[in-house]
């Protein structure tokens, strides 16, 4: 599995401007997912356009974008299209995928 960003490490004082970040299989989201594999059965959990996380001054939001395998925070699965508050050190999960949020 390979993860690519196309954005520049995010040098962001969560006071000026939000930034917003697709994630999933597909090349046009900023964090695009791609396996190079030969068994793609994990790799297909993850839909093609997935979740979005935002980064805003109110702090650390996701929101699952209708994926059939859902987006969890933790242990919970997300409802489809609500913006949920990530707080320091949770997991957000895409399929089998975990993605970390660290602030500082």
């Amino acid at each position: 599995m390979k993860v690519y960003c196309k954005r520049e490490p995010i040098d962001w004082d969560g006071s000026t401007y939000d930034v917003r970040l697709a994630v999933g299989r597909d090349s046009s989201c900023d964090v695009a997912i791609q396996y190079d594999g030969d068994d793609s059965t994990l790799y297909r959990l993850i839909s093609k356009k997935h979740a979005e996380i935002l980064l805003s001054s109110a702090g650390v939001f996701v929101r699952d974008l209708n994926s059939k395998n859902g987006t969890f925070l933790g242990n919970t699965r997300l409802l489809p299209e609500v913006w949920t508050t990530v707080e320091d050190r949770q997991c957000i999960s895409l399929g089998w995928y975990v993605v970390f949020l660290c602030m500082y």
